[in-house]
């Protein structure tokens, strides 16, 4: 439950995760045009089973899957826009088992060093925030010290909307 609550406020308060040419994720893409690329790795949702998220996502999640690299084992969630139907956004969970830092650790290999960044240990919360942005998407990660997880997501810039 608790996790669930993390996911959430990740798609609410945190800019998102990955290039937009994430292994084999491209924006615009349909959820079976993706889950096709990704040999299986993705499956798309029955239409009935596809969660609309109203505005200001105006997005839907339409296709779920798994990434495994070496002990770094992912949950992939894959948000489409609800007018043009294309891939905006990827939410990426640690699995359970599969410690938190390793996603860090892909990230930094990928992007660099973070554009922002913040510990929240200050306020009582194990919880430490990065941020990147690049001219294709904005990439956010969330570490929680709390049981040793993370998740990020990775959006097309504006696929997010900010914080009130």
């Amino acid at each position: 439950m608790f996790r669930n609550f993390i996911l959430v406020a990740a798609l609410i308060c945190v800019p998102a995760l990955a290039r937009a040419d994430w292994k084999y994720a491209h924006w615009g893409a349909t959820p079976e045009q993706l889950a096709q690329a990704s040999a299986g790795a993705v499956k798309a949702l029955p239409p009935a089973s596809r969660e609309r998220h109203a505005a200001p996502w105006n997005s839907m999640t339409a296709a779920r899957g798994t990434y495994v690299e070496g002990n770094l084992r992912l949950n992939l969630v894959f948000s489409f826009d609800l007018k043009s139907g294309g891939l905006n956004c990827i939410v990426f969970a640690s699995a359970k088992g599969s410690p938190g830092k390793l996603l860090q650790k892909m990230l930094f290999g990928l992007y660099g060093p973070p554009k922002t960044s913040a510990n929240h240990e200050d306020i009582g919360v194990g919880m430490q925030n990065f941020v990147w942005r690049t001219n294709k998407d904005e990439i956010g990660l969330t570490l929680l010290a709390e049981d040793d997880s993370s998740f990020a997501t990775q959006c097309v810039p504006g696929g997010i909307p900010p914080p009130d």
